[in-house]
This record gives structure tokens, C-alpha cells and sequence, in this order.
């Protein structure tokens, strides 16, 4: 099937069906591995839906640098896994080619309690405006540095599948909060951790913000 990031993502293409993203789309960010990454069609506003996984296994090669913010072209299934969907089984070598003035969109003014309703946020990239660290750790937290944001019962949990931010104290303001949505069912065969079901958000490498006023 020929579909757009949205069409596909919000469920109305059967799962294992055999997909082109087309037209060609945007890189939103690479996982930590540097092996799988996420896409959003080219548009001129962000919008819900916009937003998908695309698995690589960790045979695959690295991803060429710089991929961020370029367009590619990708054939792949529709599969969903541990409640995520995802394009997976890609067809390499990745037709990575200039973006041509397309820039990635970031979705904003939705607020910790929209983004944990799900499934429309997810895989779309998303920024929170005055994000308190609700839980965190004041010393390096190493290669699994998990942290929530929001206010006390109403906070979303971050993990570190992107970019790692060691040393996240708990009562820190950030004027803006910026990473892809996710959902994880927390399973701990998968991860090592075993926590409630819910949405996540995967924090960029920039994605803490100056400190709120």
C-alpha cells in the first residue's frame, strides 16, 4: 500500500501489510542505537498521528550521520509491537536525500494529560511547555536514566531510548520538554524494567530547555 506517516499510523491499514511511505519522509530523530530511527510526513504544520517507529535490527549498519532532518524513502511492514506501531523489515540502503527547505514540525500546547491518552501522540515528536521533574536523581544515573515529568499524579514517564540525560533532579522547571511520544508496556523481558503500563516520552539530545523563569 502506498500510505501517508498519518494514514498509516492511525489504523487504517491492516497489520502486516506491506507499506511505502510516500510521499518521501522526514527524520524526526535516531534512537540511542543508532540503528532505528522515527519520521513524520513533510508538512507545514504538526499535527496528531503525524509520527512513526521505523525498526532496524542491531545487525543493521549504524545510520548514515546527520540523518535528522533529511527525507527518505521507505518500504517496510506495519507491525505492532509491545503496543507500539512500527515500520519494520525496511528495504536498505535507506535514499536519504536533501530536505529541500522541509523542516521537522514539532507539536505543541498539548499538555501532559493529552499526551498520556494515546495512541494519537504516538511516535509524533512533541514539546511541553514548563515541565517539572517530577521524579529524578541528582547524580549521574549512567546508561538508564528514567525520570517522569508533570506534576505529582499527573506526570509522564521518560526513558532513555534516544538520548540519555544523567544527573535529573527532581524539582527542576524546564521552559520547554522536547522528545518523541512513546508507549511501553514496561515488560521487563524487553528492557529489565518492570513498571505500570503507560505512555512515555523519549527525550532529544536537546531536549531540556533553559530553566523556567
Amino acid at each position: 500500500f502506498d500510505a501517508t506517516v498519518v494514514e498509516a499510523q492511525s489504523g487504517t491499514i491492516a497489520e502486516n501489510s506491506r507499506v511505502r511511505l510516500t510521499p518521501d519522509v522526514l527524520v524526526t530523530a535516531v534512537a540511542a542505537d543508532n540503528k532505528s530511527f522515527w519520521v513524520q510526513d513533510v508538512t507545514d504544520t504538526a499535527a496528531e498521528f503525524n509520527g512513526m517507529y521505523v525498526f532496524r535490527g542491531s545487525t543493521q549498519q549504524d545510520l548514515p550521520s546527520n540523518l535528522v532532518g533529511k527525507k527518505v524513502s521507505l518500504v517496510g511492514n506495519l507491525d505492532e509491537f509491545h503496543g507500539v506501531t512500527q515500520l519494520k523489515n525496511v528495504d536498505d540502503p535507506l535514499m536519504v536525500s536533501p530536505a529541500q527547505g522541509a523542516t521537522v514540525k514539532t507539536l505543541t500546547g498539548v499538555s501532559v494529560a493529552d499526551l498520556k491518552s494515546m495512541p494519537k501522540y504516538e511516535g509524533v515528536l512533541v514539546e511541553i511547555a514548563d515541565a517539572t521533574v517530577v521524579t529524578g536523581t541528582a547524580t549521574d544515573c549512567g546508561t538508564s536514566c528514567r525520570f517522569t515529568v508533570g506534576t505529582a499524579g499527573n506526570e509522564l514517564q521518560a526513558n532513555n531510548d534516544i538520548f540519555n540525560h544523567s544527573a535529573i533532579s527532581a524539582g527542576a522547571c524546564y521552559q520547554t520538554f522536547t522528545g518523541v511520544m512513546s508507549y511501553d508496556d514496561y515488560d521487563p523481558s524487553d528492557d529489565g524494567v518492570d513498571n505500570p503500563i503507560g505512555s512515555v516520552i523519549l527525550p532529544l539530545q536537546d531536549g531540556l530547555g533553559t530553566a523556567c523563569l
